[in-house]
This record gives C-alpha cells, sequence and structure tokens, in this order.
C-alpha cells in the first residue's frame, strides 16, 4: 500500500502546523429499545452476578429517562424535562462509574445520538422521536402523542405526519393494475420494498393484495396442469 502526500500538505508538515484541532467536545448518546440494554462480561463471569449487576445500574439511556423523572436541574437552571436527549449534555456531564447524569459545572459539550440503521425499525424510529420528543420518563412517553399511546415507534412516528401514507404508490399499483399484469405490479411492489421506498409496507400489501395476486391462481393451475385448482 502506498500514501500519496500533496505538496501542500507536505509544506504544512515540514512547518509543523497544527493538523487537527478540537474546539468542542462531542459526546455519544447511546439508546437502545425497551428490555434490549447490551450487557457487558467477560465470558467466564458467573451470570447471575452479571444479570445482578445489571439490574442495578442504569445504561445513558435509562439514566435519562430517570434524569427526567426527577426533572433534575442542570447548568443555568435549565430542567431535563425541557431538554431533547441531544441538548443533555450541554447542561449535564455522564458519570460513566456510577452510571448517572449529573449536573455539569463548567464548560461545554455536543450531544450526538448514535447512528442506527433502517433495518433496525424499532431503534430507527425510536431515534426518529428521540429528536422531537422532550424529557420523556418512560418508553410509553416517547410513543404517546395528543395522548394517545402507540404501540410502537413507527405508529407513533406515523401520528405526528413525519411519515408519509404511501397513498401515492397505492394509487400507482391501482393505475398501472389497468394495462398490466400481475407479474409487473408484483416486481414493481418488490422494488418499493428493496428501495425502503415504503413507509408502511404492511398497509400498502393490505391495500393492493388483490391486484398483486390475481393472476396467480391461473399461473398454479397451469403449473400443476389441473384446470380445477382452487387456492385457498
Amino acid at each position: 500500500m502506498f500514501r500519496y502526500v500533496s505538496a501542500s500538505e507536505a509544506v504544512w508538515r515540514i512547518y509543523k502546523f497544527p493538523l487537527q484541532d478540537r474546539s468542542t467536545a462531542v459526546q455519544r448518546l447511546s439508546f437502545h429499545d425497551e428490555g434490549k440494554q447490551p450487557v457487558y462480561a467477560k465470558p467466564d463471569a458467573d451470570i447471575e452476578d452479571v444479570l445482578e449487576r445489571i439490574s442495578n445500574e442504569d445504561s445513558m439511556f435509562m439514566a435519562w429517562l430517570t434524569l427526567n423523572k426527577n426533572n433534575a436541574v442542570g447548568k443555568n437552571g435549565k430542567r431535563a424535562r425541557e431538554l431533547l436527549y441531544s441538548q443533555i449534555p450541554a447542561y449535564f456531564t455522564w458519570d460513566g462509574k456510577n452510571k448517572q447524569w449529573v449536573k455539569r459545572i463548567r464548560g461545554f459539550s455536543l450531544g450526538r445520538i448514535n447512528y442506527v440503521c433502517r433495518k433496525m425499525e424499532a431503534e430507527y424510529y425510536l431515534r426518529v422521536l428521540l429528536n422531537i420528543v422532550k424529557g420523556p420518563m418512560s418508553y410509553e412517553d416517547i410513543k404517546t402523542f395528543n395522548g394517545v399511546v402507540y404501540p410502537s415507534f413507527k405508529e407513533a412516528c406515523f401520528a405526528r405526519g413525519i411519515l408519509d401514507d404511501d397513498q401515492v404508490y397505492i394509487d400507482g399499483l391501482h393505475e398501472a393494475s389497468q394495462f398490466c399484469f400481475g407479474d409487473y405490479l408484483r416486481n414493481f411492489f418488490a422494488m418499493l420494498l428493496l428501495s425502503d421506498s415504503l413507509a408502511r409496507p404492511e398497509h400498502v400489501w393490505s391495500e393492493t393484495w388483490h391486484l398483486l395476486a390475481e393472476d396467480i391462481e391461473n399461473k398454479k393451475r397451469e403449473d400443476f396442469k389441473n384446470p380445477g385448482n382452487v387456492l385457498k
């Protein structure tokens, strides 16, 4: 392997100019779905000891919920319930030894919520809500909107108008069914799934399954050479 050093970089290094700098501290904020708190232990650790330790200490995320329950006062008199999760490090500091947030005395820090991919659906939509909901005291609070507790983070996002209703895709499939065969419609639906274009794939399927499966019965009759075959 080789590395190319440009003339400008070489001069910068020769004169010993600073190559990088850190002007503001950044606190990475971890989070997890309910009942999925990460556990770290040595391979030879006793499982009962590990479970007891975890039951008696909070994760960074759970400690934030506890902070909101107590409505703790941070730097400059800022209340925890007035803040988003990403704003907490500006007014509180994380005490990793005692697993708790404490009032910040001096300095400043930016909060950055850990990234999670779209495939991890529950965690992905939980992260979306953490950028909107201030001061929740439980997972139910995060899933609550206008007094209604929704069964999932995704449904809570939909209720808040964050997600599209996919009606344009439903209308598109209905329109295409007037001049396209089922093979094309199924390929189109599969493409929408693979590209993560649908906010609620199950809803689109429930509205269009009769179009997508319109010729399946005839195809199976041909495959099995049984004209009287009926799918149930």
